[in-house]
């Protein structure tokens, strides 16, 4: 779900909620994964997101998210977009999990 786009994933990928974070993430002049920290940040003092990563310089842009600002109407528009109902499913495909705990 959130992230694809600072994998450097093409605007034609991902679901339309996935779209739809690319597309505030540009008009924002950040990367997705940062909006959607920022997203999580913004949801009160009681949720910590805690984003996994493999190198420093993506743990940086990570800590670039607490400094994204997000107003009412934009929190809003992810709210909507990214409602549990449209993001739910299964992690892996049938076929990624059938090599879970071989």
């Amino acid at each position: 779900m959130l992230g694809l786009g600072c994998m450097g994933m093409s605007q034609s990928y991902g679901t339309p909620e996935e779209r739809d974070e690319r597309e505030l993430a540009t008009r924002k002049g950040v990367m997705p994964g940062q909006v959607a920290l920022a997203w999580l940040l913004h949801k009160g003092p009681d949720i910590v997101p805690i984003p996994g990563t493999k190198r420093r310089r993506y743990l940086e842009k990570n800590v670039g998210a607490a400094g994204v600002s997000l107003g009412a109407e934009e929190m809003s528009e992810l709210d909507a977009a990214l409602a549990p109902e449209k993001v739910a499913g299964p992690r892996y495909s049938a076929k990624q999990m059938a090599q879970v705990d071989r």
